[in-house]
């Protein structure tokens, strides 16, 4: 349950909701989620990615898991995030030690570790209130550093009303 959190910030990201903020009136949808054609080893494999806005808050639940195709024992994220095929987001996260909530990611991570999100919503700033930038198509470009070597990932998405 300690690394949930590291599956929550690798689909926010590749999903850019980071960037887009969303409404209780809205559905999303992971049309692709995986690795980069130029990944030919990746660290981590992505199952069943899904998301859905919960009714009453506007938070994102995850759906899928990740399961970690090599032992890691550092672990850093950096994302591209664009709406609509215009640059909305970048930045970088360092996966080991993030904490959010009761998840926590520790590492070093095991070879075959699944890392499954948990019941509770992400908190997304603003929920029905920034409801005009929801909407869109979504696509994310993460590059996933773990122990010096990069592995790239893509996902796309999209926000609609219900």
């Amino acid at each position: 349950m300690g690394t949930e959190c590291g599956l929550r910030v690798l689909v926010v990201t590749l999903l850019c909701v980071t960037a887009v903020k969303c409404a209780c009136n809205y559905k999303g949808k992971v049309t692709k989620a995986g690795p980069c054609s130029s990944n030919k080893d990746p660290v981590l494999e992505l199952k069943n990615f899904d998301m859905e806005f919960s009714d009453n808050d506007c938070g994102i639940s995850l759906k899928g898991c990740i399961e970690l195709k090599k032992d890691v024992t550092s672990m850093e994220v950096k994302y591209k995030a664009y709406k609509d095929g215009l640059p909305v987001i970048s930045g970088s996260k360092v996966a080991c030690g993030f904490k959010e909530g009761e998840l926590e990611v520790k590492c070093p991570l095991k070879k075959g570790t699944k890392i499954c999100p948990g019941k509770s919503a992400i908190a997304i700033p603003g929920g029905a209130k920034s409801a005009g930038m929801a909407k869109g198509n979504l696509k994310a470009v993460v590059d996933i550093i773990a122990d010096g070597k990069k592995y790239c990932y893509e996902g796309t998405g999209t926000v609609k009303d219900k």
